[in-house]
């Protein structure tokens, strides 16, 4: 027979178990529901063969009376002896629930129980489960495993249990689920353990039970049901309402019962948030319409943003107790959000005047739920039309604001307040509403205009600018800015300017009077004033007006005619021109003018050096004139005439005083010889020749005639002429190598003065004067090839000697000249053979140099272009060529050849011809000059081919020119 579910009881601890028949005999098997009080039965009735369904292993299992053990309410009880089977049989039932309930009396073992020596697992139970000897309950949980002898899914249960032996009742029930092959275990209805698989997991009905007493002595039962559990079903079967924060719904629930007979009920939730309508009822199984309607409540007040879930649990009261649960989802989103902007609205305004138009800006912050809106006002002079009263989510409504408050007035000079309110009320649940937006509008009254005076007035003299005069602009009542402009009509004297902003302005009224006439001259200034509140200036205050009198009178005017500067270029030697000029007094009518002349140089002097004008045609003359004594060629020399009056009626400055000019004084040295000290009849070189066999020195000027013959040096001496002295005369002079002497001596003088300051000696020394330290003097300086020597003695320091190293073999020294405009003469060399030229600039103390001739040319540097500058030049012997470099061509990149390239002399003229240019016209730079010495004659012509001299006899044998 199967044995689809087998309940084993082990009252006492001993590892034995139930033994199932193969058929008993009797009334049975029972169908659900079932119930056996064992009320009906005479006392020793043996539960055997099919009595109601009983079937016992033992005709000693019997129905007894015992009031003593019974439990309450009840008299008799089944009584199962030690190591009997009671069995009861069902038809073959298939409810998806089972519930099985039975009162025992249980006799525990006394003894310890091994856990691990279980009974063998009948495997064609459902479930099989004993009370260990401790009194609780071991339950076999699925199949068994690794066989039914040794299984070792026996699971100890410690949650409720029977803790008496033999004592006490206790109610046991066990509920069956043949839809999920699992059951549950219950104790005094204290659930010991539930889903535990079944044994064997293909049983699909219900069958049988066995109740089995292994103990050592009686155990017994009594109150013996089974019955399909209430199967209380409902839809919906979930619940998932979405609700805004505050909002609360109802959800109808139909409840029935699909069972047999009647069915108690509770309904119960576990939280708060969850309300019934009604907390149970009655349910009557298999009948058309008979549903219960429950309204269940979900409430979010009190509730934060988030999900939430609940349970509402429907219990049976009866027919197994079994529940059911309706599952609730509860998703609170967040009340859209109602806002605004601005939230408080203040305004001013000038009286009269009109607000414009603001923005309101109301949006949902919300990006799930849309809200309605409504927007009212409570004042007739404010307004906000509404085009939308609808929000999608996240969206903005931009509505205007509109103003009529030109009418509104102040209270006189006082401001006056007007209060209204904006409310923005949302339709739907949103949070934030309703909005209440203060709006308030201040009226202030127009500015006033006010000035500290009407009239300006004062004397002034004539030619000189009045005194700086003044008035303030304000506003009278403080409010706003008072925005104004000042007028003076077509007046060029006066000149208006604002030095100062604010509440009070002030207006400096400034003069130009200085080409005023004499007599009383008027003005007017008008002031017209307007009302500035930041965006509207279309408000007129007033127009108020400033007279203006001044009363001028005569007054003294300086005036000369001299120009802005004088500059006077002078040779060394030469005194500057005078400076003359008038000074009077120009002012009409005129008052005596007294006025002083002073000088800013000592060099300058002023005659007279004061004076009066009375006017016009008193004009006095005054004469400035430069002293040149001490000056430096070269260096620029200014001075400054400066020039002040005063009006002797006032013993004010008079008009224009001061005045001034400067004088400018630059002296250059000569640009040739000057040996007759006449120097303002000609600016042309003396021809000069020295003849060093008798020392005879023959002079000649082309312009002035001049001719003179004197003898210095001789036999061993070299001509070395200068300005020794400084006074702008040419000296001769004479340089004897073997002894070092050096002499000077005028052509008017009958003795040379000895300048020698140590000996120099050695007929290799080439003397080569000139100014090296600047101070207008020829120095004497001599040039040793063999060593590249030069020694000098400078006559700015006392003729302290000065040398150094500069050419050497094969470079020959060159005349003194001025390369770098200094006045300071630069020592050069020429190489004879290479051409190389190098040049010792004194200004910056740096090297020039640069190839330019070599054989067959002849280096012949001097001033060609008339600038001062020494121009490097060569004359080619052969061709008659002069190759000139002016300093005027000079750049970074060097000279540029003098173009078209001259030429005069050359062997086809003649073989004996010595090249000695010099600035022999006085005009501009040097003229190309050639000397013949076999016919003793001068050929000089300009650089643009003028002839100056053809054949000009001078001299007689072994006579040289010496080259200025």
């Amino acid at each position: 027979m199967r044995r689809p579910f087998w309940m084993l009881v082990i009252v006492v601890a001993a590892a034995m178990v139930a033994l199932t028949q193969d058929a008993f005999a009797g009334f049975g098997p029972n169908t659900i529901p079932f119930s056996d009080d064992f009320e009906a039965y005479p006392t020793n009735t043996p539960l055997i063969n099919g009595t109601n369904g009983w079937y016992g292993s033992s005709s000693n299992i019997i129905v007894v009376s015992n009031l003593a053990i019974a439990p309450v309410g009840s008299t008799n009880i089944a009584m199962i002896p030690v190591d009997c089977t009671l069995s009861n049989r069902f038809t073959n039932i298939v409810p998806s629930n089972v519930w099985i309930q039975m009162d025992l009396r249980p006799n525990l073992y006394p003894g310890l129980f091994d856990v691990t020596n279980n009974p063998v697992v009948d495997t064609n139970q459902a479930g099989v489960f004993f009370v260990n000897s401790n009194g609780y309950f071991v339950v076999h949980h699925g199949v068994p495993s690794p066989n039914a002898t040794n299984s070792t899914n026996w699971v100890l249960v410690t949650n409720g249990g029977i803790v008496t032996n033999g004592t006490n009742w206790v109610s046991v029930q066990i509920e069956a689920n043949y839809a999920n092959h699992t059951w549950a275990l219950y104790a005094d209805d204290i659930l010991v353990t539930n889903n535990i698989g079944f044994v064997n997991p293909n049983l699909n009905n219900f069958t049988v039970f066995d109740v089995y007493n292994g103990g050592l002595s009686t155990s017994y039962i009594d109150n013996v049901s089974v019955v399909t559990p209430a199967v209380i079903k409902f839809d919906p079967l979930v619940l998932a309402p979405e609700l805004i924060r505050g909002e609360l719904t109802n959800s109808t629930v139909l409840v029935w019962y699909e069972g047999m007979g009647v069915v108690d009920y509770t309904v119960t939730t576990n939280r708060s948030w969850l309300t019934l309508s009604q907390t149970g009822g009655s349910l009557t199984g298999q009948t058309v319409n008979a549903t219960n309607t429950i309204v269940v409540t979900c409430n979010t007040a009190g509730l934060t943003v988030g999900g939430y879930t609940g349970t509402v649990t429907f219990a049976s009261t009866n027919s197994g107790g079994s529940t059911n649960t309706l599952t609730v989802t509860l998703t609170v989103r967040a009340a859209p959000m109602l806002n605004v902007s601005p939230t408080l609205i203040t305004n001013m305004v000038m009286a009269g005047q009109n607000l414009d138009a603001q923005t309101l800006r109301i949006w949902n912050g919300s990006a799930d739920d849309p809200i309605g809106y409504q927007v009212t006002t409570n004042a007739t002079w404010l307004s906000v039309p509404v085009t939308t009263s609808y929000l999608a989510p996240l969206t903005t409504n931009i509505l205007p604001i509109n103003y009529a408050v030109s009418s509104l007035t102040s209270a006189g000079d006082v401001p006056s307040n007007y209060s209204g309110t904006i409310t923005v009320t949302a339709t739907n649940i949103a949070s934030g509403s309703p909005v209440t937006i203060p709006v308030t509008v201040k009226v202030n009254p127009k500015p006033r205009m006010a000035l500290s005076l009407t009239n300006l007035s004062q004397t002034v003299l004539q030619g000189q600018d009045a005194t700086s005069q003044g008035f303030e602009v304000w506003n009278a009542n403080g409010f706003y800015t008072l925005t104004y402009a000042v007028s003076k009509g077509f007046t060029p004297w006066l000149v208006l300017t604002q030095t100062s902003v604010g509440q009070r302005a002030q207006i400096n009224v400034q003069y130009s009077t200085a080409n005023l006439p004499a007599g009383l001259t008027n003005a007017a200034i008008t002031v017209v004033g307007w009302a500035w509140d930041g965006v509207h200036a279309s408000c007129a205050v007033e127009t108020q007006t400033v007279g203006v009198a001044l009363a001028v009178t005569p007054f003294a005017t300086l005036t000369n005619n001299a120009q802005s500067g004088y500059q006077y270029t002078v040779r060394k030697g030469v005194t500057p021109p005078d400076t003359v000029f008038s000074i009077w007094n120009e002012g009409a009518p005129p008052n005596t003018m007294y006025f002083t002349v002073s000088l800013s140089a000592s060099w300058l002097s002023v005659t007279p050096a004061s004076g009066t004008s009375a006017g016009t045609s008193d004009k006095v003359p005054v004469r400035v004139q430069a002293d040149p004594t001490g000056m430096r060629p070269g260096v620029v020399y200014s001075g400054t005439v400066r020039i002040d009056a005063t009006d002797e009626g006032s013993g004010k400055p008079a008009y224009g005083s001061p005045q001034a000019f400067t004088i400018t004084v630059v002296l250059r040295n000569f640009k040739g010889f000057d040996f007759q000290g006449d120097l303002s009849l000609s600016s042309a070189s003396d021809l000069v020749l020295y003849r060093e066999a008798s020392g005879m020195w023959e002079i000649r000027n082309l312009l002035s005639n001049y001719a003179s013959t004197r003898f210095l040096g001789g036999a061993g001496y070299q001509a070395v002429p200068g300005d020794y002295t400084g006074d702008g005369i040419t000296e001769m002079g004479a340089y004897r190598p073997a002894s070092g002497s050096w002499y000077a001596q005028q052509v008017d003088e009958e003795s040379a003065r000895v300048i020698e300051m140590q000996q120099w000696a050695g007929a290799e020394y080439v003397g080569m004067p000139g100014d090296y330290d600047g101070d207008g003097k020829t120095d004497p300086c001599v040039y040793l090839e063999t060593s590249g020597l030069w020694m000098m003695l400078m006559s700015a320091s006392g003729y302290q000697q000065a040398s150094g190293i500069f050419g050497g073999p094969g470079y020959t020294a060159l005349l003194a000249g001025d390369y770098d405009g200094d006045c300071i003469m630069d020592p050069a060399v020429y190489h004879r053979s290479s051409g190389l030229w190098v040049m010792f600039l004194s200004t910056s103390q740096s090297i020039l140099s640069g190839i330019f001739g070599g054989d067959g040319f002849v280096p012949v540097p001097t001033d060609y272009d008339g600038d001062f500058l020494t121009d490097p030049a060569v004359y080619a012997t052969e061709s008659g060529y002069w190759y000139i470099l002016p300093s005027t061509t000079f750049t970074s990149q060097g000279y540029r050849l003098l173009t078209p390239i001259p030429q005069f002399g050359g062997t086809a003229m003649s073989a004996t011809l010595v090249p000695a240019p010099g600035n022999y016209d006085g005009v501009g730079g040097a003229d190309l000059g050639l000397y013949d010495t076999a016919t003793w004659s001068w050929y000089i012509m300009t650089l643009d081919g003028v002839p100056l001299a053809w054949g000009y006899p001078m001299g007689r044998l072994g006579c040289l020119p010496v080259l200025p």
